[in-house]
């Protein structure tokens, strides 16, 4: 009862303190968006149809946005509009630019006129225009400003108290004095890694990275999904162009739905990034511990590993330099992929379900780090059939057979879709990379054990032949050096050190910490070597199989497998060193934490250099790149074509009325010039497979223009049209499938759950009876 009120008054003080520091001038981020025009000018030209004053270009995210105009007139005749450039009237002819929307009246009694406007997804290249009718006006300043009531500091409260109720879980749960007073030193140690590798984030501004914009669009166009109540979304809505971007069917997004729903429900998307990016930091530590302290069956060795993994210098380089969200993803994952292999085919096979769990989630975050786990599973499998041989060999390969179908069919609902684009339709992406262009981006040894390395966001991978001004690419000194020393003890002196542990140990233990320490030695020899400028990459193009890494682009980024074995081996030689020596124990604590935090401060201290996005909402207007989308005959063209959000025609003179857009709808009503009764229409959507498209009700085909957008021809001269994604049957069947799988295998370790609980409580009664 007494440590229950010490911590509600710690939690009381802890909200409160929150609270006055996040409401404290807008501590959330520095400022709000706002963008202020001096005019300071007196308009002469008189004209209702032609503005005397237009503004510059304004952008303005999905939210509330408020447009002032500060002003001096004797006339009520005079007004102002809000134009977009890229659209077009509800009511127009085809081929129009030019949508206002809206009219601010500037009445003579006033000196300030204020607008505000709701926009459901992001808006550029929007303008004010001033329209001098009568008498005199003088326009002094116009402002747009960010008027969106975002809910960020309601949400860090509530996270303060989701975590100050999780630490006080953990640190007053019932022990043994021995078992409590490790456990707060875990709880300490993941605590303060977590933090520490989210120094970064820890200010007022979001630091740029190379593919930060992507990953933002990414976000926000499932947040907008979500608002338009479109579930599951295969065509992402959000970015530069907005003409519906399939990146969704062919880049996995399942873990961005966590950050699109704190947007969704108001935060800030700058905010929501980087609170994501910490939740990353936080089941990176905790899996990763989790899972080495299962394999290593030490609880000391676990958190020493978990620590370096979550610390390792290609992982930060992922995050703060690069914004790979992909592969901080399944770095989260690839220990329970580790793990469940090693149960699978070494020990219990029936734990086959973690690496059912650790493929997926690989899967659900990359699916190139996907390609490297299966390319490493069946090298695996080659290397330790001898040792399965003769230990439940039938049994390990019934367990295998389980899980890749029962993987298959939980991520049915990704995989068809990606099979379809790639096997059938002609985007960018499967036009690029081969083992010229890898091999030209590989890695020099120089450079992957580099300690002090740069953050700078500026730079990115160059060519072979030099290494000045580009990016960092390293896993760090510290697996290097185990892997030697390892490797050293291994080959030179495990007779020896296997007779001096023996004394007091158990030999087949020992034997197994060697054979693990050697395959995770392989497995990072194998990394570092596929990332390097050693391997022979062009070569590979016309071998069967092996052709499909030429996809890579980058050969570096085998690193992050180098990261995952390299931390293996360090556990190893830390077990070794433990049985050895148990009084090191503590050296080895010590060491690892010292090489882990010194190795990382460096990096993550000069990230506070890098270019930062101080604006909570303008970090949402987010550009896409051209990875998703067709190849064009004319690359310096697409501009004239991808900038138009309107109807065009073949015909002129076509009139377009009740025009609408809405996420993945689109719709409106076309009248065709006198005399005409055929022509093409020109639709403002990217002609992927999956839309459904109707003529006065009845489905029609549609085609794809030679910059890939949707173009019909019609024959009717006057008709309501519709257009709206529904993705093919075949994507919805496999959906479902997913769904239904995931349900039934819940269901069943409830089920089974339950039944051991039962068990023991009979048991239980049993005994005491």
């Amino acid at each position: 009862m007494k440590n229950s009120k010490k911590f509600l008054i710690f939690l009381v003080i802890v909200l409160l303190l929150t609270y006055i520091t996040c409401t404290h001038q807008d501590r959330m981020w520095r400022e709000k968006s706002r963008s202020i025009e001096k005019v300071n000018q007196e308009l002469s030209n008189l004209s209702t149809e032609t503005p005397a004053w237009t503004s510059s270009t304004h952008t303005a995210t999905r939210g509330d946005w408020a447009f002032r105009i500060n002003y001096a007139t004797d006339n009520d005749d005079n007004y102002a509009a809000i134009y977009s450039k890229r659209e077009m009237e509800e009511n127009a002819e085809a081929g129009s630019r030019g949508k206002v929307l809206a009219k601010i009246q500037l009445s003579k009694n006033a000196e300030t006129a204020e607008q505000t406007l709701h926009f459901d997804e992001g808006m550029n290249e929007i303008y004010i225009q001033i329209y001098h009718c009568k008498g005199e006006l003088r326009v002094n300043s116009v402002e747009v400003e960010d008027s969106t009531k975002y809910t960020d500091r309601y949400w860090t409260l509530a996270i303060t108290l989701l975590i100050s109720l999780i630490l006080h879980y953990l640190l007053t749960r019932k022990h043994n004095h021995e078992g409590e007073h490790r456990n707060r030193i875990t709880v300490a140690l993941l605590s303060f890694t977590i933090m520490y590798s989210s120094i970064p984030l820890m200010n007022t501004f979001l630091a740029k990275t190379h593919d930060l914009y992507f990953h933002l669009s990414r976000i926000e166009g499932i947040a907008i999904a979500m608002q338009n109540g479109d579930f599951p979304m295969w065509i992402n809505m959000s970015g530069e162009f907005y003409l519906g971007y399939a990146n969704p069917a062919l880049y996995p997004q399942l873990f961005l739905y966590i950050p699109a729903m704190f947007v969704y429900f108001g935060m800030s998307l700058m905010n929501a990034y980087k609170l994501f990016i910490v939740i990353i930091n936080a089941a990176t530590a905790i899996i990763s511990y989790l899972c080495f302290k299962k394999i290593f069956n030490s609880r000391f060795i676990g958190l020493l590993t978990a620590v370096a993994y979550t610390l390792c210098l290609y992982r930060l380089i992922d995050i703060y330099t690069r914004g790979a969200m992909g592969e901080m993803l399944a770095s989260v994952f690839l220990p329970v992929c580790f793990y469940g292999m090693y149960e699978v085919c070494t020990n219990d096979e029936k734990k086959w379900p973690f690496l059912v769990l650790g493929i997926t989630g690989v899967l659900s975050s990359h699916v190139l780090s996907t390609t490297f786990v299966g390319l490493y599973m069946a090298v695996y499998f080659i290397i330790l059939i001898p040792k399965m041989w003769h230990n439940r060999f039938w049994k390990r390969i019934a367990s295998l057979v389980k899980t890749i179908a029962i993987t298959f069919l939980v991520n049915l609902y990704f995989i068809v879709p990606f099979l379809h684009y790639y096997l059938r339709e002609p985007l960018r992406i499967f036009t690029r990379g081969n083992g010229k262009e890898a091999a030209s981006n590989a890695a020099y040894l120089s450079q992957m054990f580099s300690t002090w390395v740069s953050a700078d966001n500026n730079r990115g991978s160059i060519e072979t032949g030099s290494t000045q001004g580009e990016m960092a690419i390293t896993i760090g000194a510290l697996i290097p050096i185990c892997c030697i020393i390892f490797a050293f003890i291994s080959f030179c002196i495990r007779k020896y050190i296997t007779e001096k542990i023996s004394i007091d140990g158990d030999k087949e233990r020992i034997n197994c910490c060697f054979n693990l320490g050697n395959y995770a030695l392989f497995g990072t020899v194998l990394a570092i070597y596929l990332s390097s400028d050693l391997f022979p990459w062009e070569k590979i193009d016309n071998i069967p199989i092996l052709s499909i890494l030429s996809g890579v682009q980058f050969p570096w980024r085998f690193l992050m497998m180098a990261q995952l074995f390299g931390i293996i081996v360090l556990g190893c030689l830390i077990q070794l060193t433990v049985w050895y020596r148990p009084k090191w124990k503590l050296a080895a604590l010590l060491s690892v934490l010292c090489f882990s935090v010194i190795s990382a401060s460096p990096y993550l201290d000069n990230t506070s250099e890098e270019s930062p996005i101080s604006d909570r909402a303008l970090v949402g207007i987010a550009t896409t790149d051209d990875l998703y989308r067709y190849t064009v005959p004319d690359e310096g063209k697409v501009l004239e074509h991808y900038e138009y959000l309107g109807i065009s025609s073949s015909v002129a003179e076509t009139e377009i009325t009740d025009f609408s857009r809405k996420g993945t709808t689109l719709q409106f009503h076309y009248k065709l010039a006198e005399g005409q009764n055929g022509a093409t229409l020109s639709l403002p959507l990217y002609a992927y497979p999956g839309f459904t498209l109707t003529v006065n009700g009845i489905k029609q085909d549609y085609s794809v223009d030679d910059y890939g957008l949707m173009e019909i021809y019609t024959n009717i001269p006057e008709a309501d049209v519709i257009v709206k994604y529904t993705g093919s049957p075949s994507w919805r069947l496999a959906y479902y499938v997913s769904e239904v799988t995931v349900a039934i295998i819940v269901l069943y370790f409830a089920f089974k759950k339950i039944c051991i609980f039962k068990s023991k409580k009979m048991d239980h009664l049993v005994a005491k009876a």
